[in-house]
Parts: C-alpha cells; sequence; structure tokens
C-alpha cells in the first residue's frame, strides 16, 4: 500500500502526510525539514512497502532524503519522479561481498548511505523538476 506524503519547502511549515498509515500497518511516515532539506522518515517493522511524495505548492526543497529506519536490510528502493528513475539494489555476485549499488538510467550514482540508524538515499536534483509534481518510492526490506 503505497501512503502519499507532503514535503515542505518552508522549515517553518509543520510535517504533514496526505493521509495518515492505516490503523492494520506496522510502517509509518513523517517528513520534517532539516535547514532546506526534506527528509521523508520512513519507520518500517518488515517487508516492503512505498509512498507517494508531492511537490508543495512552491516547488521542491533544495534536497530530498529518504530515511529508511528500522531495516535489518535493504534489498531495493526504487524511485519514479516524471521519466526518470532511480535504482537501488543489494547485489551479490558470486564469490565477492554484496554491495548496495543506485543507477539512474545507465548512470551510476553514489545515492545510498548505510548508517548505525537507518538508510539514507538522497533523490538527484535532476528527478525533481518543477514538471514533476509527484515522486513514487517503493523498498523492499531483505530477501526472504
Amino acid at each position: 500500500m503505497a501512503l502519499s506524503a507532503v514535503l515542505l519547502s518552508s522549515p517553518d511549515a509543520p510535517a504533514t502526510l496526505d493521509k495518515p498509515a492505516p490503523a492494520n500497518t506496522s510502517d509509518w511516515i513523517e517528513v520534517v525539514m532539516e535547514g532546506d532539506t526534506s527528509v521523508v522518515n520512513v519507520y518500517h517493522k518488515r517487508g516492503m512497502g512505498g509512498v507517494d511524495v508531492r511537490m508543495p505548492e512552491r516547488g521542491w526543497p533544495a534536497a530530498v532524503v529518504v530515511r529508511l529506519h528500522g531495516f535489518p536490510a535493504l534489498e531495493s528502493f526504487k524511485a519514479d519522479a516524471g521519466a526518470s528513475s532511480l535504482n537501488c539494489e543489494l547485489r551479490r555476485p558470486e564469490g565477492r561481498t554484496p554491495e548496495q549499488v543506485c543507477w539512474m538510467g545507465s548512470t551510476r550514482l553514489e545515492a545510498l548511505e548505510r548508517t548505525p540508524q537507518f538508510y539514507q538515499v538522497t533523490l538527484p536534483k535532476s528527478m525533481l523538476t518543477p514538471e514533476v509534481r509527484t515522486a513514487e518510492l517503493h523498498w523492499v526490506d531483505q530477501w526472504r
């Protein structure tokens, strides 16, 4: 199930979601501003999920990051915005250490960072143009 969130373009505006998570889901989302960066915090219990993020009336913030909290691993993350797609996945080459890689088209990007508290994905600014009103985010926590 995809939730819908509105990003904020003013540090003093309160964080809001278009619609709250249904009572039967264990995931929840909050959107906050940290300086000129809009942070989409995804608090996750298990499995896969998604959220639609809408551009605020004042336009996209200077930066948009997604923080995925509570993920034991991150199998995949995908962001679709207009004609652009950012794909991040855990690759397991035979005989080598698994690695997280992100691609936008045929270009490899360093968009994913792992911290002790969360995975953080920085959405490329080139994805979030004024013509793009919504970014669809999808994630899968770990291979089962």
